[in-house]
């Protein structure tokens, strides 16, 4: 027997869902950042309901409120901006390393580990060659801690300026 509709037929039915409706907040100058999310749900009002439709409905959302919820001074943006954001802050850290820039910041570098250094040196008179130089890497490291923190600061406002982000 051939069949009717031909290749028309439905090879597995389907049932066809309203749209979800989904609705994105943003909450800023929140205590702490996190995702509030409040959901409404199709029930059934009793048991009779229930039993009439034969479970083909069960709990389900239909409706759903995400808030998220921003400290204030965190930047809020969409994926392509995020992208742009990155792509700016590696361009523009690739134009503050100049053999200038890098000559300088090791300056200062010199400084700040001499100044903690005989800082240092006058609390403890004798001490130890080994314990400069023991110091003398920490005061680095931390000097380094403290340059990369700021620059990082400073390049992240000046490229959210560019970009008009708040």
């Amino acid at each position: 027997m051939s069949n009717l509709w031909g290749s028309y037929q439905q090879k597995k039915p389907t049932v066809a869902k309203p749209a979800m409706d989904t609705k994105n907040v943003i909450k800023e100058n929140a205590s702490k950042n996190q995702l509030v999310t409040k959901g409404t749900y199709w029930v059934y009002k009793n048991d009779f309901y229930k039993a009439l439709f034969g479970f083909a409905q069960k709990h389900e959302l239909i409706k759903q409120t995400k808030t998220f919820e921003v400290e204030n001074g965190v930047l809020v943006m969409t994926p392509d901006q995020a992208k742009q954001f990155g792509a700016k802050m590696k361009a523009e850290a690739k134009a503050m390393q100049t053999p200038e820039a890098m000559a300088a910041a090791k300056a200062k570098g010199a400084e700040f580990v001499q100044g903690k250094l005989t800082a240092d040196m006058q609390k403890n008179p004798k001490m130890s060659d080994a314990q400069k130089q023991k110091l003398t890497k920490k005061y680095a490291a931390e000097f380094q801690k403290q340059v990369k923190a700021q620059s990082m600061a400073q390049l992240s406002q000046k490229v959210a300026a560019e970009m008009n982000l708040k």
